[in-house]
């Protein structure tokens, strides 16, 4: 604080210099008028408003009932026909709701229309982050074993900070070298004061901020304090500290106290050997780039727990488990009201993903993207089957009952490039096709199933096509902040006890042999007990249908396509 003293001190030295050299008559107009400017501090910026300059920091920390004052809902240009729309709104990131004061959202509206006058599309990823939401992403890092601010420390309290990046970052995790890389965090760096934002942790100022360079996080502090601190290079530590040396302490603004604040939050640290179960992260653990929405329990008001269920080891599916809801999926090439079939076969799905995969394909359809769907329902004994099949060329596969196909709430998604080919990743982002699904499955209720990243955490290579159906508030809140299902069930655990998986027509299944393989080394047939065969499959299907060649799993399909 000192040092600010000296330097509003040394400011008023250089004033009266100036006034001295005006006495003797130099640097002067014709009119006699002075050509010196005058000396601006922190305390005479116009438009000067202590509400937007409050800190939330180690220092400052903002209490748990704190809820900023005109907070508004974020309008999505996404949502309002897909940014066709002409009655305002701004292009989001993903589908998560999202908040900010009502002046950092008029400015924010402000940037987004005059970067798109310059060919800049930006999108905003991040907006207010409640006291609540605060204290769940510390117990996230807290388990993690990760230097954390508290609860109460976040910028994002506040209502006036925001992430915006361009398309090609909405989902993945930022670094300052590949934001800066981009024509979109460049534009933001050069141009965000111009509408009364700063970079809230600039470079080189860590032992400042105590922040690490963000150049996506930004901080509305109005027009004239925007430009103010650009031109001086401080940080919103700095500015305060100047203004507090000239207009005395900062006076906290008073919230909107009219929501419910929650108990004040006292973290308890775990013990180095304590095992919990996993919690959910965001890629690269970015938190502060998640949803504001984080709390599952919430979420899933008016939703269903039945699309939580897993398949997998840890939690496989009973050999008589065969999903409630299951209907045929109407081929469009039967039916107008049906769906493009990437093959002749029958499939089946439980009828909310079913119809909400109608509704994807048909919104895809508008914006002429053609979707495929190449699979769907796989039953136990379809699993036993497929199963043979692989560990007979002894390969390493999933368990019978491992499989997320058998909740009938999976799909493989694609395009008509892709209707028959082997599957891989790259070659599937590839496409238009799928760029768009991983774009918008999360608004019709679907995720990736197996996303790119994450593969030690769900077991499984990344497969973009492979989506899953968990509703469309769970999907907005797992694609924000960039959970797997067994990430976002983890949390799910925590808030409601202990899953309790769904009960399934049984009936169907119920004959059906329980697989209890013996642990082995690997999966070669030699050492499997039950010493599994291939199942023959006949060069030609009945009905014509041809043989394809093998997929990436080590099934086969077939078609009665040419």
């Amino acid at each position: 604080m000192e040092g600010y003293r000296g330097l509003a001190a040394l400011l008023l030295a250089l004033t009266l210099l100036m006034t001295a050299a005006l006495a003797e008559g130099e640097m002067v107009d014709d009119d006699g008028d002075s050509l010196l400017p005058v000396a601006q501090t922190a305390g005479t910026v116009p438009e000067l408003d202590l509400r937007y300059l409050l800190l939330a920091s180690a220092e400052e920390p903002l209490e748990p009932g704190y809820v900023p004052a005109g907070l508004q809902s974020v309008t999505s240009r996404h949502n309002d026909n897909r940014g066709r729309n002409e009655n305002g709104g701004i292009y989001m990131a993903s589908s998560a709701s999202m908040h900010l004061v009502d002046a950092a959202l008029a400015a924010l509206e402000d940037m987004f229309v005059t970067a798109e006058g310059e060919g800049i599309a930006l999108y905003l990823r991040q907006g207010y982050r409640s006291y609540e939401d605060e204290a769940a992403r510390y117990q996230r890092q807290l388990a993690r074993g990760e230097d954390t601010e508290l609860p109460g420390q976040s910028d994002y309290q506040t209502g006036l900070a925001v992430t915006v990046v361009g398309k090609s970052l909405r989902t993945k995790a930022l670094t300052a070298e590949g934001y800066l890389a981009t024509k979109e965090g460049k534009w933001v760096v050069a141009n965000a004061h111009r509408f009364g934002f700063v970079l809230r942790y600039p470079e080189t100022r860590d032992a400042v901020t105590g922040h690490a360079y963000q150049p996506w996080h930004l901080r509305y502090v109005g027009s004239g304090v925007a430009d103010y601190m650009t031109q001086n290079g401080l940080t919103l530590e700095e500015y305060r500290a100047e203004l507090d040396a000239e207009i005395g302490p900062y006076v906290m603004p008073e919230g909107d106290t009219s929501v419910p604040a929650p108990a004040e939050y006292h973290p308890v640290q775990a013990a180095p050997d304590q095992k919990e179960a996993p919690l959910p992260v965001s890629a690269d653990g970015l938190d502060e780039h998640s949803s504001s929405v984080t709390a599952p329990a919430a979420e899933l008001s008016g939703g269903d727990s039945r699309y939580l269920m897993l398949a997998s080891p840890a939690e496989p599916l009973a050999a008589d488990y065969v999903p409630l809801g299951l209907e045929g999926v109407i081929s469009r090439k039967h039916d107008e009201a049906g769906i493009y079939m990437a093959s002749s076969a029958s499939m089946r799905l439980v009828d909310g993903a079913l119809a909400a995969l109608k509704e994807m394909f048909a919104a895809a359809q508008e914006e002429r993207i053609t979707l495929y769907l190449r699979q769907g329902y796989r039953s136990y004994e379809d699993e036993v089957a497929r199963y043979e099949r692989q560990s007979a060329r002894g390969e390493a596969t999933e368990l019978p009952g491992q499989s997320d196909y058998q909740t009938g709430l999976a799909a493989t998604v694609v395009g008509k490039s892709l209707r028959t080919k082997a599957l891989t990743a790259d070659g599937y982002l590839a496409t238009k096709e799928g760029q768009w699904v991983i774009s918008n499955a999360d608004r019709f209720g679907f995720v990736v199933r197996y996303p790119q990243g994450k593969e030690g955490v769900t077991g499984h290579a990344a497969e973009p096509w492979h989506l899953r159906f968990v509703g469309k508030k769970t999907a907005a809140s797992m694609a924000a902040q960039e959970l797997t299902l067994e990430e976002y069930r983890a949390a799910w655990d925590l808030a409601n006890g202990p899953f309790v998986m769904p009960e399934g027509d049984v009936i169907a299944a119920s004959a059906l042999p329980r697989i209890m393989p013996e642990e082995t080394k690997n999966n070669s047939v030699e050492e499997r007990p039950w010493e599994a065969g291939p199942t023959p499959v006949p060069a030609v299907l009945p009905g014509g249908a041809s043989i394809l060649e093998e997929t990436e799993d080590g099934d086969f399909e077939f078609s009665l396509f040419d």
